[in-house]
């Protein structure tokens, strides 16, 4: 590259290698969370193949997940371990978090249960207080919605369905021993919910990569009709304390 005076300059633009191509940019943005979380910066680039597409098109759109070249080692075995066998996570700490002295996003061994979760924490006296059951492998939870959880009259907000969904997803990693976070949530609303109306959530495990999850879940009435679906990606943010 020439200076303005026509002699050479160097480029100081840090060099960048493909660590995986992720499907989508759901997967994609989960990666990038789990890499980010390590303290790896990371770019994300379309395929060549799929630049004409959305990368939201029925998940087609396969897009690069690029990292520092001398950070590529590490970051593939972030990517790709399986999550069962990362085993060289610190435990969660003692003392209380202090979220507000971290530069960043919570890293793995930051998290950890006290039991004050507002969708299944049993001290939280404001909380939903979910209680999950594993069943034909699913995780599996009911409730219904008292009138203080209402948007317009009668019917339950959004929100609040979506983090039950939520939660039973996140519970599926749970069962498996690991901490997780969301990294994404799609919900799609098929019909409304009415205050005090009971309906059950199923979730499952849809695929496992490396620290990566990607699950699925529904919500229905008693009689089978349902009110919402949703998938999800979480992170796995290492091994739950015994």
């Amino acid at each position: 590259m020439p200076t303005h005076d026509g002699g050479p300059v160097e480029d100081s633009r840090e060099e960048y290698a493909k660590v995986v191509t992720a499907n989508g940019e759901s997967e994609a943005s989960a990666i990038k969370s789990a890499l980010e979380a390590a303290g790896i910066p990371v770019e994300l680039g379309l395929e060549a193949i799929t630049r004409l597409l959305p990368v939201t098109v029925d998940g087609l759109g396969a897009v690069r997940i690029m990292v520092p070249a001398d950070r590529l080692e590490e970051a593939r075995i972030i990517v790709n371990t399986p999550a069962e066998a990362i085993g060289t996570m610190d435990a969660a700490p003692d003392d209380d978090l202090d979220v507000g002295t971290s530069e960043s996003s919570l890293s793995p061994g930051e998290l950890r249960d006290d039991r004050m979760c507002f969708a299944c924490g049993a001290d939280n006296p404001d909380g939903l207080g979910l209680e999950f059951r594993d069943e034909d492998g699913e995780v599996v939870t009911s409730y219904s919605f008292p009138k203080k959880f209402q948007g317009y009259r009668s019917v339950v907000h959004g929100g609040l369905i979506s983090t039950v969904l939520d939660e039973a997803m996140v519970t599926v990693v749970n069962r498996r021993g690991r901490f997780a976070v969301t990294g994404e949530l799609q919900v799609k609303f098929i019909q409304p919910l009415h205050v005090d109306e009971r309906f059950e959530v199923r979730a499952h495990l849809v695929e496992a990569r490396g620290r990566i999850y990607r699950l699925a879940a529904v919500a229905a009435l008693s009689d089978g009709r349902e009110i919402a679906a949703a998938t999800s990606t979480c992170i796995d943010m290492g091994p739950i304390p015994e």
